[in-house]
């Protein structure tokens, strides 16, 4: 397998285990100190956030997609030109995001009026968790999009490393002495700003050859208004459901759900460390225009991804009640044993993944514009159905509105990445999803049934966990080891 590759999801491995680890140590601890409403309200604040980044969203992937070939070629002049309008569009995106910040300071105190929250905690928070996304637009978006490109991407990944380690111990300690949480999130979001710094460093003695005042045609990221709707939709799936609990329920449901989302966003982050920094790879096999290759590599690839969905999930549908129960013994203000939620997170998952290989080669080859209204399409059933089902059945119904909206985009992601860019053959795609499906669905039976033992504490809780593991693994075992798998 190629080097760079193993260094990239090796680095973006060790990220995501962190990231998961540093999850799971503070949310207890804010919910034990400041409780679940204080949880809740940081919690979606970061998602009304996350749906203002959509701007820098769309124009990094722009970027990526735009600078892969000249990195390729080697022509500086080109990612010289593609980095200037990147600057410009940031800072131009920038400006709105800022003001749209300021204004979202005012209002979000009068969103969650009636919790037990006063309205200039509610307004600095949303200040201070805001912050690194004014820096993004402003300085590092644009170097990040280059170093994604560029096959590094391992390089964000240790200095994110270090970032976590240093944030979780902070953290701790502030908690821990009985800091504001405003206080502890202010100095969160400083360590993070030293992070950025790092990477600027890294970049400006990498690649000295950057000049961002070159001139650049207006259309150099002439699709980053078909990439924006792809991104601000993604945005609308991915995060309206908090924005909905935020809006229709309480904060304390938007605890509950926060920390299960913690968890099945924590295994579907460990799986795309096979997927993440990956799209300048296939970039530049599509740039190659060897059709037979990509094919191939592509069969390899959805083999391997497809079967740590399968482990992924099915692991977290086994584990993730009695893992709660252990986990959630101090959180006693609000009900954090939710099977149903359990069992509709770990659907939404696996069918939100069966399409991330698809939906990669699209961004890869640059098809925005072609796919923009599918993706509006499934924004549009996922605010409408999951509004529907939260009305009839509460807080569980964002996820089956999620249900409705993938049950659309993965078929359609999957069919079009086969006919117009892999060109690979739908039927082997669709086999292997029936055949992982029937393994994976014994697999749970036979593990819950006959398997697993009673889960008291965290040691039993990993025992068991590994033994499921390398009982689920044995297929895709099987298949590294008398397939060569070579990229």
């Amino acid at each position: 397998m190629n080097t760079a590759i193993i260094r990239n999801v090796a680095v973006n491995i060790s990220v995501q285990i962190l990231t998961a680890i540093a999850g799971f140590i503070l949310p207890p601890l804010i919910i034990a100190a400041y409780g679940s409403t204080q949880n809740g309200m940081v919690v979606s604040i970061s998602q009304f956030i996350a749906y203002l980044t959509v701007m820098g969203s769309g124009i990094s992937a722009a970027s990526i997609a735009a600078l892969v070939k000249p990195i390729y070629d080697n022509d500086k002049n080109k990612i010289n030109s593609i980095l200037a309008a990147t600057q410009n569009f940031y800072s131009k995106s920038g400006l709105i995001f800022t003001f749209m910040i300021l204004l979202l300071i005012f209002v979000y105190p009068f969103i969650i009026a009636g919790e037990d929250i006063d309205k200039p905690t509610a307004g600095l928070m949303v200040l201070v968790i805001s912050f690194n996304g004014i820096i993004d637009f402003f300085v590092i978006g644009k170097y990040r999009a280059l170093l994604v490109a560029d096959r590094k991407y391992f390089i964000m990944g240790i200095f994110k490393i270090i970032a976590l380690i240093i944030n979780t111990t902070v953290s701790i300690i502030l908690i821990e002495n009985g800091n504001s949480l405003l206080f502890v999130k202010f100095i969160s979001v400083f360590i993070f700003v030293l992070n950025n710094i790092l990477v600027l460093i890294y970049v400006r003695k990498t690649y000295p050859f950057i000049n961002l005042k070159t001139k650049f045609e207006k259309n150099t990221l002439e699709q980053r208004w078909d990439v924006m709707y792809h991104h601000f939709c993604g945005m609308v799936v991915a995060n309206s459901p908090l924005i909905l609990l935020t809006v229709l329920c309480s904060l304390k449901e938007v605890s509950i759900y926060s920390i299960y989302a913690l968890i099945f966003f924590a295994v579907g982050q460990l799986i795309d460390t096979f997927f993440d920094g990956m799209q300048g790879f296939f970039g530049r096999f599509i740039a190659e225009n060897n059709p037979e290759k990509l094919k191939k590599i592509y069969g390899k690839y959805e083999t391997v991804y497809f079967s740590l969905i399968g482990i992924g999930y099915t692991c977290a549908l086994i584990f993730t009640i009695p893992f709660m129960r252990i986990y959630t013994v101090n959180m006693t203000d609000a009900n954090y044993i939710q099977p149903t939620l359990a069992a509709l997170f770990a659907i939404v998952g696996v069918m939100s993944k069966i399409r991330n290989p698809s939906d990669m080669f699209v961004v890869s080859a640059g098809h925005f514009k072609q796919t923009k209204w599918r993706s509006v399409a499934e924004a549009v059933i996922n605010i409408f159905a999951s509004i529907f089902f939260v009305i009839k059945l509460g807080f569980t119904g964002v996820l089956l509105g999620a249900v409705c909206s993938f049950s659309y985009r993965t078929l359609d992601m999957i069919i079009y990445s086969s006919r117009h860019i892999v060109h690979n053959s739908l039927s082997a795609t669709f086999a292997k999803i029936i055949v992982f499906g029937i393994w994976y669905c014994a697999g749970y039976f036979i593990l819950s049934n006959f398997v697993i033992s009673d889960i008291k504490n965290y040691f039993d809780f990993a025992k068991n966990a590994l033994v499921s593991i390398v009982f689920l693994s044995v297929p895709i075992l099987g298949y590294l080891f008398f397939v060569k798998f070579k990229l």
